[in-house]
């Protein structure tokens, strides 16, 4: 939603076609609100049925579909739908966010196709290592891959500078957003809230029976409170709220789909903090020093060792011009390399390349 509406601000014409989510609107008119953008596109969604064979049928949907919309190009993420499009003849561009399962999984096999059909007219990914693994992989030349890692919007207002609470005597407020699967880093919360008593941490997002897990595990506990699913477009609030914001993940970090994608992740909730001009204390995971960098936009701290987390909470609680400088770089990162409107210009950049594949 965030890609296509920064697309359609460069005066494309943009067609979303997607799955219905199982997220529900609450009290919010429709998608558009939901993600806090404007209706400046189409969106047909599709239901799905967790049935085999269910994601063939529902790219060839996808497929003519969009063949009907007669499109310059199809861009997407569901490789079954854009190798049906291929076989119609349609140009395409394929956004990666993992690797595939092997070359010879049913994934990879559908993109050699798109390959062999010559209808690939480039492959996008989100990492520098996701890039080498693809051309590794696939004998593809760096001319057809872009790298271009995920984004955010920049807050409507420019948020305040961080560091004002090291002179105040309130309890300082510690952030999570994003879901609880294993690995996204609340094993280590509830490490870090039982250590740090002086702290108060506040968790948004998960789903409902990762809720009632976390919550019957932590019972208890009065310095961490779940605020539950909250629509995208309401977060910021919440991040403003807070005084550090934290990017807790494990070695291994789990997809709702199963999977781990800690070597290729770029994190969407990064981006976002970033965005909300706090101070970021992440994981030092080599795929995200893409992005992050110690103690010039963010304190990195080793995942395995909760020592190293403790340090960093307690370094930012007493030190005002370290917690400005993190946050003031994080944000001016964001807004100079990583919105979703710098994304969408590059993309558009792309689409003037003529084909390589």
């Amino acid at each position: 939603m965030k890609m296509c509406a920064a697309l359609a601000a460069t005066g494309a014409d943009v067609t979303l076609y997607a799955l219905k989510g199982r997220e529900p609107l609450g009290k919010m008119r429709d998608l558009y609100e939901f993600y806090g953008v404007p209706p400046a596109f189409r969106v047909e969604r599709a239901l799905f049925y967790n049935l085999r064979g269910w994601n063939w049928w529902i790219g060839f949907k996808a497929a003519r579909r969009a063949r009907r919309w007669n499109a310059d190009i199809y861009y997407g993420r569901e490789i079954h739908s854009l190798y049906w499009t291929a076989r119609s003849g349609r140009p395409v561009i394929f956004e990666a966010h993992k690797p595939f399962d092997g070359m010879d999984s049913k994934q990879g096999v559908l993109f050699a196709e798109v390959l062999r059909r010559r209808k690939l007219h480039h492959l996008v990914v989100i990492t520098e290592k996701l890039s080498r693994r693809f051309c590794k992989d696939f004998h593809l030349s760096t001319d057809c891959v872009t790298v271009l890692p995920d984004g955010a919007d920049l807050p409507a207002a420019e948020p305040g500078r961080a560091g004002d609470h090291v002179r105040g005597s309130r309890r300082l407020r510690v952030g999570y957003v994003g879901q609880l699967y294993a690995g996204k880093g609340m094993e280590l919360i509830a490490r870090l809230a039982k250590e740090l008593p002086e702290f108060d941490f506040e968790i948004v997002g998960g789903r409902e029976h990762d809720l009632a897990l976390w919550k019957e595990r932590l019972s208890g506990g009065d310095n961490i409170k779940f605020h539950g699913f909250v629509p995208n477009a309401k977060t910021e609030a919440f991040r403003q709220r807070c005084d550090i914001l934290v990017a807790p993940y494990l070695r291994n970090v789990s997809m709702s789909g199963g999977g781990d994608i800690s070597e290729w992740t770029s994190p969407l909730k990064l981006f976002e903090y970033m965005g909300s001009r706090k101070p970021i204390v992440c994981s030092d995971l080599p795929v995200l020093r893409e992005v992050m960098h110690d103690g010039r936009n963010a304190l990195l701290c080793n995942p395995d060792s909760l020592a190293s987390w403790i340090a960093a909470l307690r370094r930012l609680k007493t030190d005002e011009p370290l917690a400005r400088r993190l946050a003031d770089n994080a944000y001016n990162d964001l807004k100079y390399n990583y919105t979703w409107a710098g994304r969408a210009r590059k993309l558009m950049a792309v689409l003037a390349v003529p084909s390589t594949a």
